[in-house]
């Protein structure tokens, strides 16, 4: 009897629980209908009286082409995510091509020289290599071997006349019919490159000499710098041959003035000659040296022949105006200066164009036109 009735007392239990489980199971189904309901009635405003699509919906690419009702998004447009630059430190940097510069002889022309380089230096043209013979190849090493314009500028200052100009006292021995017997320049070049090497020079030089008695001609790119410029500028009727290792050697003035092949062949940028010799028949100097300037001038009559064809393979000539300055006038060293920087300056405009830069307006009196010797 009280098994039976703890019997029905568990099966109304469980009927409970069971109505219990099916309450719940309605009250969500409920939740569920609810919640559908309010999604389906969202959905139905996001439709135009005319049934098209609101923009941002699912069809609106369809109608791109239609009118716009409210935001394209229920909470504003989406933020726009910013592209990264192509090169996040700026434009690519422009390549600047630079010049190579032959600087001719000219003897106390070649401080014209000298105004070129500081034209070029003022108008921010990059030289990355020099190839100088004789008076060229004494002023390039200058330049080449010192930090600054205003440093390469306060050295040449010190050359003075008296370092050219130097005859040998009456009580010396000479055999030679030179000018000078070179001591004074020797050490002034002694004093100015010390120790020196051709190879550190800061802007790539080359010094064209000539074995003394021939015809050949090499370029040096290294050894003692002093040494390599004594010969360089062993001019004949100035200076004596000088000592090159087992040789003598001079000046190649009279058979390669202007090495424009070799300075191609460095590859470096375009090639640019100064021409200082001018018209080769020039006055005496002050009276003095006769016999000797016109040696000088017949030599430099005979390398302006004979560079012609070197000449007109450079990309461009600069020939400054040296008339009334003889080969040895090197008391006239800032009139020079002044010629080879005014000549610069009237031919910059075809020498940015050669270069690749943007020319600007020629100022009074400039020209852009090419040196009259390359044309």
């Amino acid at each position: 009897m009280e098994t039976a009735a703890t019997s029905a007392h568990a099966d109304k239990r469980r009927v409970t629980r069971i109505h219990q489980t099916a309450s719940r199971f309605t009250a969500t189904a409920a939740v569920l209908l609810l919640c559908s309901a309010v999604v389906s009635g969202c959905s139905s405003k996001q439709r135009r009286s005319d049934g098209l699509p609101i923009p941002g919906s699912a069809d609106a690419g369809q109608h791109a082409n239609t009118g716009t009702m409210g935001p394209p998004e229920p909470f504003g447009p989406l933020p726009t995510v910013p592209q990264a630059p192509q090169n996040p430190y700026g434009p690519d940097p422009v390549l600047v091509k630079s010049v190579v510069l032959v600087l001719g002889p000219g003897a106390a022309h070649g401080f014209a020289h000298a105004g070129v380089l500081r034209a070029l230096s003022d108008a921010k043209i990059p030289v990355s290599a020099i190839v100088g013979t004789e008076m060229g190849a004494l002023i390039g090493a200058m330049y080449g071997s010192f930090s600054s314009i205003n440093g390469f500028e306060w050295e040449i200052q010190k050359l003075k006349e008296g370092l050219f100009l130097d005859r040998p006292s009456m009580l010396s021995f000479n055999s030679s019919n030179s000018i000078s017997d070179g001591k004074k320049f020797e050490e002034f070049l002694g004093q100015t490159f010390n120790l020196k090497d051709l190879k550190d020079a800061r802007v790539a030089t080359r010094i064209s000499i000539r074995e003394a008695g021939t015809d050949r001609v090499a370029l040096l790119d290294r050894g003692r710098l002093n040494l390599a410029l004594r010969g360089a500028m062993a001019i004949p009727g100035v200076f004596d041959p000088s000592p090159w290792g087992n040789k003598r050697v001079q000046s190649g003035t009279s058979v390669r003035p202007f090495p424009v092949s070799e300075a191609k062949a460095l590859n470096r940028g375009i090639v640019v000659v100064v021409d200082v010799i001018g018209a080769a028949r020039t006055q005496a100097h002050d009276g003095q040296f006769e016999k000797e300037e016109q040696k000088i001038a017949e030599q430099m009559d005979l390398a302006k022949r004979s560079g012609m064809s070197e000449l007109q393979a450079a990309d461009l000539v600069i020939e400054p105006d040296m008339k009334g300055i003889a080969f040895l006038d090197f008391g006239k060293r800032s009139e020079s200066v002044f010629r080879g920087k005014a000549a610069t300056q009237a031919v910059l405009q075809r020498l940015r164009a050669l270069l690749g830069l943007p020319t600007e307006t020629p100022a009074p009196g400039q020209d852009a036109t090419i040196g009259a010797a390359a044309q």
